[in-house]
């Protein structure tokens, strides 16, 4: 994908970068984002398993379950530098031993790739807002059972969908948020 380097700088210049903060309300939303909380937990119990049984020393890995792709130590290219694609910072052969046995292992125990559910989150702010854009920057987290977002576009909008999106004013989300690290360091 090319990308023009100068839209930034343009974006910015003309402060037309708009981003707005919300809680997001919607139970389908809020369910999909709980499943790839899930999802997580259950890839990096099953990695964390796979690495003691085959001594794989990194604890750093591209989330997967259809190839074997870790953030290799120097050990670790040592070990399975034959199995290891070359050029690569750990992305195993796909008919590697080591791979095949983890892409069966995530079939086996119906573990898929964790992704995001931002698309969707998009779409629910799309078709009421009608803005309908692909370009967008996003978040998503929860703290204290309460999910919260933002969506971000490189122009004006308005968020419309109240039936699924509780807006809030920026300062109000960043509190939110600097409390929750707060808390944490404590």
């Amino acid at each position: 994908m090319c990308i023009d380097p100068h839209l930034n700088q343009h974006l910015e210049e003309k402060g037309t970068n708009m981003e707005r903060y919300f809680i997001i309300k919607d139970k389908g939303l809020i369910k999909l984002y709980h499943e790839y909380k899930f999802m997580i937990a259950k890839l990096n119990s099953a990695f964390c398993e796979f690495c003691k049984k085959h001594e794989i020393e990194t604890k750093e890995y591209y989330m997967s379950a259809t190839k074997l792709h870790i953030v290799a130590t120097e050990n670790d290219v040592k070990k399975f530098s034959s199995q290891i694609r070359k050029n690569t910072d750990g992305l195993f052969r796909r008919n590697s031993e080591l791979a095949k046995e983890w892409v069966l292992l995530c079939k086996e125990n119906e573990i898929d790739t964790p992704y995001k559910p931002v698309w969707e989150m998009s779409s629910l702010i799309n078709a009421k807002s009608g803005i309908f854009e692909n370009r967008f920057h996003s978040r998503m987290f929860e703290i204290n059972g309460i999910l919260y977002g933002s969506y971000g576009i490189d122009r004006d909008w308005e968020l419309t969908n109240t039936e699924a999106f509780q807006e809030l004013k920026a300062s109000e989300f960043w509190k939110i948020v600097e409390d929750a690290e707060n808390s944490e360091v404590k």
